[in-house]
């Protein structure tokens, strides 16, 4: 997402699902300068940032990489990637150079060796302008 091998206002629609969050607030930065180049006018793009209300940010002592990254710490396929937490001021904030039409702050839930799990997700729709 750093990179996309893409022209210049190419693409109509992206769809990032839990994808853009697994980098530092510099990276989040540059992907969306990313998606604003590869996006026609009028194009969107659906996407989640992890929240700052989830469990991962707040309960966790996963060292801090900046104010909005933390290096996960919790054995498995994510082990020492960074995850990037927003809140919605800090979406309104990185967004603003995009239409808005919808931020969502939504509670998921998910069950590991019987035991019940739940984090949140901003879900966002922009449009370049």
């Amino acid at each position: 997402m750093l990179s996309l091998p893409y022209s210049d206002e190419s693409i109509e629609a992206i769809f990032c699902r839990n994808v853009i969050s697994h980098t530092d607030t510099e990276g989040i930065k540059k992907i969306i300068k990313e998606i604003k180049r590869a996006l026609k006018k009028d194009g969107e793009c659906y996407l989640t940032l992890g929240s700052k209300s989830t469990w991962g940010y707040i309960e966790t002592n996963w060292p801090m990489i900046d104010e909005n990254t933390k290096l996960k710490m919790e054995e498995g396929p994510e082990y020492k990637i960074p995850h990037f937490y927003a809140d919605y001021e800090l979406i309104k904030k990185l967004f603003q150079k995009f239409k808005i039409e919808f931020i969502k702050h939504i509670q998921e839930f998910y069950e590991k060796e019987e035991k019940i799990y739940s984090s949140y997700h901003y879900h966002i729709l922009i449009r370049k302008i």
